[in-house]
Formats: C-alpha cells, structure tokens, sequence
C-alpha cells in the first residue's frame, strides 16, 4: 500500500510539474505582448514575512515566518524576466510536542511583468531543492532534500526612489511519505522586501 501511495505521490508530481511547465509556456507567450520596460534592470534584495502551512501539514503545523535572498533581472525592452532565491521557512508546532519543521530552499524562477509603470504587478513560477528538516521520533530529527515547484503573484513598487515588492507564492514539495513529512509538503509565504 505504501508503494502504491509513493506511486501515486510520484505520479502527482511529476503532473504538477507539466502543467507547470505548460502554464510557464503559456505566460510567455503572452507577456511577450506586454511592452517592457526601457532599459534591463539588475536587482538583489531581501525579504521576510509569515509562511502559511497548508494541506496536511496544516493540522500539525503553525503559522510561521522566513527570511529570504533575491536576485532579480529583467532584460531590455522585455516584460520577462528571471531570478534566483535563497530562504529559510520556519513553521511552530501548533499543539505542545508536536514540533517544528524547517525548509530551507534554493529555487529559480521567471517573472511576467503584466504592467510597466511605478507600481507594477506580475506572475511568477519556478522550480527548486527543498531541504525539510522535522522531528523524527525518539531517533530525533530527520531530514529530506526534494525538488519542488512553486507559483505566484506579486506587485513591485518604484515610488520615490525606493524599490519593494510584496510577494505570495505556493510551493509543493515532494517529500517523501512516512519520512519527515507528509507527501508533499505545501506552504504559502507571503512575501514582503527591499529590491537595491
């Protein structure tokens, strides 16, 4: 039973994973009719905010928080754009002895600027390595590092010389079932950060 569950996890996945793609090819297609910027921008930033457990993690899991490093650029004249991310999520255990888990995560992404101008929103996607971090029992903790995708939306501000964005995305993780956590792993940071 438990191969057929990992089977099927697997299969869900890897689902997941073309429609991503599919959607990821999608979006392009149609931003690359939405006239960009004048000149390509280079940015670095950080950022932070609460993650949100969701699914199964959800029952054991509390609202928590993360840090996060960006780099960030978009080419001349292109509402397309590309990025790199690192981040810690920590998320408290929602009933006492339950525990907590960590992510940390190394992800890439695209970005679809839908509108220029000083307060620009725009959709993001990608891929990453998760390395999940949970209480394994009396053998202590455990760990797993899994690939996973994540999707999103945002708005970027340029107003009077500063640079910020707000930020919320859903990652899935494909942990492995009965390891460290359940299935897939999902949480939803809601991001909030410096561009320089």
């Amino acid at each position: 039973m438990m191969s057929h569950q990992r089977t099927e996890n697997t299969r869900s996945f890897h689902i997941g994973r073309g429609l991503l793609l599919a959607a990821a090819v999608s979006v392009a297609l149609g931003c690359d009719l939405i006239p960009g910027e004048a000149s390509g921008i280079g940015q670095f930033g950080v950022g932070a905010g609460p993650n949100n457990p969701s699914g199964t993690l959800a029952s054991t899991r509390a609202t928590g928080f993360h840090l996060e490093a960006t780099a960030r650029v978009t080419p001349p004249l292109s509402s397309l754009g590309a990025g790199a991310d690192l981040a810690i999520y920590h998320f408290g255990e929602r009933l006492p002895g339950q525990g907590s888990t960590n992510v940390a995560a190394a992800t890439v992404h695209a970005t679809c600027n839908l509108m220029p101008g000083p307060i620009a929103p725009y959709l993001t996607g990608g891929l990453g390595i998760y390395h999940v971090t949970a209480p394994g029992g009396a053998a202590g903790n455990s760990s797993q590092t899994r690939p996973g995708i994540h999707v999103g939306a945002g708005v970027s501000l340029n107003v009077m010389r500063v640079r910020a964005f707000v930020e919320a995305r859903y990652h899935s993780v494909h942990t492995a079932s009965g390891e460290v956590s359940p299935a897939t792993t999902r949480f939803v940071p809601v991001t909030i950060g410096i561009l320089f």
